[in-house]
């Protein structure tokens, strides 16, 4: 039927496409998709790797353990793995930003029951950071976010200390002295520590134990 008044149903006709395009601007397309397990948070179009699914199904089995059920809610990012060397890697699990406090509080434990998974290779967990280009002060610096991974590379252990260092070619590298209390449960992943952060920031560093005295 027709209607009786021509100019009011043209407004309201071209008034429901006005809301349909701004509720399309207010509610654009996610550019992250949680996975089937609703476990893992990544990219539309950027398939889990294998090594992802497997993270995520050890993360759905030891969540359903007491001692893990706060990582319930939690998912992660990416899981990759960084050759250490000597035929040894790591693996690094990136947790989205909000939940890093969740993986922290159970890290330590979750972490031994990953490496028993993951054929006793190193794992280490790290929060999912971005450094926005130009940024000058705030979260998304370089310093800041190179600094963030420092400190989740290194996590449970303390940072006491950082030096510069530099090589007779002019090359630098950073030495991270981790507090000499942490040295018998971490002097073996050293060297994952080093390659992970080199992975993550692209900065050769370091990780040693704090000397016993002032002086090396």
């Amino acid at each position: 039927p027709s209607c009786p008044f021509p100019f009011s149903c043209f407004f309201l006709c071209f008034s429901g496409v006005f809301s349909i395009m701004a509720d399309q601007k207010k509610s654009p397309k996610a550019a992250l998709v949680l996975s089937a397990g609703k476990k893992l948070y990544k990219p539309a179009g950027n398939p889990p790797t294998d090594l992802e699914l497997a993270v995520e199904s050890a993360l759905l089995e030891l969540q359903n353990v007491p001692d893990f059920s706060a990582l319930v809610p939690a998912h992660i990012r990416s899981a990759t793995e960084v050759q250490v060397g000597e035929g040894k890697s790591a693996i690094v699990i990136a947790a989205s930003l909000k939940f890093l406090p969740v993986f922290r509080k159970v890290q330590s434990r979750l972490v031994h029951e990953f490496e028993k998974k993951f054929s006793g290779k190193h794992v280490i967990i790290v929060a999912a950071r971005s450094v926005k280009p130009g940024r000058r002060v705030g979260k998304n610096t370089t310093q800041y976010v190179f600094s963030s991974y420092l400190e989740d590379v290194a996590f449970p252990a303390e940072i006491s200390g950082r030096r510069i260092r530099y090589l007779k070619d002019g090359a630098k590298f950073e030495k991270i002295y981790l507090d000499r209390k942490d040295q018998q449960q971490f002097e073996e992943k050293t060297d994952s520590f080093s390659a992970v952060y080199k992975q993550l920031t692209g900065l050769n560093a370091i990780f040693t134990f704090a000397p016993q005295s002032a002086r090396e």
